[in-house]
Formats: structure tokens, C-alpha cells, sequence
């Protein structure tokens, strides 16, 4: 399989940074290590004619205070490994049938959300199920609900070919509009922002057209209309149809993925400071399948966002992805009484790698980004 240093999505884009969650969430007047950690597993089912696929793991902290010593395990002793490798150079090797990972700066921040992912490869000539893999994440400190802290998916790979959509939504802050990028800071109340989506194609047929779903938190609303949009009346619900865009499977193309945004604002009644969620999900309206098809053989959200069951997708546990925004103290820190909103409600940038107006927002999430690394186990 082709690993490629993927521009957004390759492991461990961190989706907070420590500065805007540390305005947002106020420290305690006593030091408390208690911590509600959360894991979820998704993107586990292959195409058929695809070699592989990168498994999403989500983290997230729902507080009240930061997690430090952040250890996440990957039980891969149910895995068949006559039918899929499992590939991680960035964690530890597996001992046991185990996997440790850690995370740079060992902390999430309380609010915040953490996601990476690491790549299942097929073997030749598999199909079927192929076990399944489990994920555990621990902190050093008091996690008052533990049922949320292990994940488990089957891996299969199916006999269907189709379209196989991956989507990543990084939390939102302050945007500056001159520089093409976030700042590190929340979002005044009254000012605006964008929220981004970023696809990639992991299946073995390209996309024709994407549909999306976007739905905001309360006190957060789109700000201009678009063709190819419908808004809800409260202006919380975009569902939009680009019939005419194509998105074809990341091995075939060097430009493999496509970045989408949409205007919004925070208002000023808004709780401040807090983090508000909203949700991204995208399908393909349509299949088409592509002019060389890769062979077996090794080629050179939540329930506001579900989409209706027509789109199509091989693999659904992927297409939907949780962001965060990240409010500022009133009177604070922040975006001031706005930022300019230009251009369409909903950007559409086809290609990262071409993708020259929004290099500056690129390099931004490269910035931030927070790679897997390597933790030893206790002897």
C-alpha cells in the first residue's frame, strides 16, 4: 500500500490547541486529575478491489480538567493476519498481540478532540471477515466513566466495490481571512469563522458528486446563502449536492483529496467561554468506476448529521466526523467584531497538493498536526 504523508489526514491532527482549550476551560483553583477520556474505532471495511484503508481512532476528552499520560492500546490479537497487516511504524511493535502508543505532549486538553488513524493493508486474494480490533485509551490520573474508554470493530473485506469516503473536520477558531489560515484563537462572540471538511477517497470507484451535511451547534449559524445548498430556517442545517464534483480513489491521483468550507457565526449570545459541536457527514450521490481499477493483487458523526440511505458508501462508520467551536471569553481574547466574509458560502478546493489559495490554511493544520509516537511498556 501506498503510505503517503497524507496533508490532513495522516495521523494525529490534533483538534485543539493548548492555548485556545486553556482560555476555553477555566483551571481549577486545586490541581484534579479527573478526566472523562473517550475512544472510538471506525473505517474498518475494505472495498473490494481496494488494497487497504486507514482505521480512524477518535479521542476526546470531555473534562472537567486535561488528561495527562495518555496511553492508547491496539489489541490486534484478534486480528486474522492470514488475510491483513497491520502497519504502525510510528507506535511501539506488537508484543503480545498489543500495540502502545502514546501522544505527543501526552496531554488532551479538556473539551478537546484528538484524531489519527494507522493503516489495515489486505493480503492477496482475501476476502471475507477478518477479525477484529480493539482500542483502549488511559490517562494517569481518575476517569469517572471507564465504559467509554475501549472500542472494538470487526474488519471486513467486502465483496462489493464502491466508493469508500473519509471525512476529518478540525475544530474551528478565529479566522484570518488575509493570512488563509486559523489563528490560535477562540471565536469572539458576534464574530465570524469557517468550518472545513476535508474528503479523501479510500474505496476502488470514484465519487461522482458528494452530498453533505453540516450541522451547526445553538448559537452558531451560516452567514451566506448557496446554490447548491439548502439551509434550515434557524440557519443550523446545510444540506448541500455538488452533483458535478469527482473524487476518485487517493491511490490513482497525486492531488487525492479535496477540501470544503462554509461561513458561519458565533452569536453573541453564545456561553463564553465554552466549545459548542457540530457535526460533518458526506456520501457520494453516484458511483462510476474508474479507468484502471486497482487489482487484490498490490497496485503501483452522530444521528443530526446521517445522511438519507440512497448515497452511497462502502464503508459509513467514516463519512461522518465531530468538530469543535471553541467560543472566547466575552470581552477577551479572540476575533474581535468579526472578520470579512468573501467568496461563496462553500468553498470547494479540488486537491491539496494544487491548492495555491489555501496553502496558508494547510500549512496551519500541518502546524498543528500531532503525530502517534512511540512509548515503551513498563518492565
Amino acid at each position: 500500500m501506498k503510505l503517503r504523508n497524507r496533508a490532513l489526514l495522516r495521523a494525529g491532527v490534533a483538534a485543539a490547541a493548548a492555548i485556545a482549550a486553556s482560555t476555553a476551560f477555566a483551571a481549577p483553583a486545586l490541581a484534579d486529575d479527573t478526566a472523562d477520556l473517550g475512544i472510538k474505532l471506525d473505517g474498518t471495511t475494505i472495498a473490494a478491489n481496494a488494497e487497504g484503508k486507514f482505521a480512524v481512532v477518535s479521542l476526546s476528552n470531555a473534562g472537567p480538567n486535561d488528561a495527562h499520560g495518555i496511553t492508547v492500546t491496539i489489541d490486534i490479537s484478534a486480528l486474522d493476519t492470514e488475510k491483513i497487516d497491520f502497519i504502525d511504524g510510528e507506535c511501539d511493535d506488537p508484543v503480545e498481540g498489543k500495540v502502545l502508543c502514546g501522544i505527543d505532549g501526552d496531554t488532551i486538553e479538556a473539551g478537546a478532540e484528538y484524531d489519527w488513524d494507522f493503516p489495515i493493508v489486505k493480503k492477496d486474494g482475501a476476502t471475507g471477515d477478518a477479525g477484529e480490533i480493539t482500542v483502549t485509551i488511559e490517562h494517569e490520573g481518575t476517569d469517572p466513566n471507564e465504559k467509554n474508554n475501549t472500542a472494538s470493530a470487526k474488519v471486513v473485506l467486502s465483496e462489493e466495490s464502491g466508493a469508500d469516503l473519509r471525512v476529518y473536520s478540525p475544530d474551528v477558531y478565529t479566522w484570518d481571512e488575509a493570512a488563509k489560515s486559523y489563528t490560535d484563537e477562540p471565536v469572539a462572540p458576534g464574530a465570524s469563522s469557517r468550518v472545513f471538511a476535508e474528503v479523501l477517497n479510500m474505496g476502488d470507484m470514484t465519487a461522482k458528486g458528494l452530498a453533505f451535511k453540516v450541522s451547526l451547534p445553538e448559537h452558531v449559524t451560516f452567514t451566506t446563502p448557496e446554490d447548491e445548498c439548502d439551509f434550515s430556517a434557524d440557519k443550523r442545517v446545510a444540506t448541500c449536492d455538488y452533483n458535478d464534483f469527482e473524487l476518485k480513489p487517493y491511490e490513482l491521483v497525486e492531488e487525492f483529496n479535496s477540501l470544503f468550507y462554509w461561513d458561519i457565526k458565533v452569536d453573541e449570545s453564545a456561553p463564553a467561554p465554552s466549545t459548542l459541536h457540530g457535526t460533518v457527514t458526506v456520501a457520494a450521490i453516484d458511483e462510476v468506476e474508474i479507468e484502471a481499477p486497482p487489482a487484490i493483487a498490490r497496485m503501483n458523526a452522530p444521528k443530526a448529521a446521517e445522511l438519507p440511505e440512497h448515497f452511497k458508501d462502502i464503508d459509513k462508520t467514516d463519512n461522518t466526523d465531530d468538530f469543535g467551536v471553541f467560543v472566547a471569553e466575552a470581552g477577551g481574547e479572540g476575533g474581535g467584531g468579526g472578520l470579512p466574509v468573501t467568496g461563496p458560502a462553500a468553498g470547494i478546493i479540488g486537491g491539496v497538493g494544487g491548492a495555491v489559495v489555501i496553502a496558508g490554511a494547510v500549512l496551519f493544520f500541518l502546524a498543528r498536526r500531532r503525530r502517534v509516537v512511540t512509548v515503551t511498556p513498563d518492565a
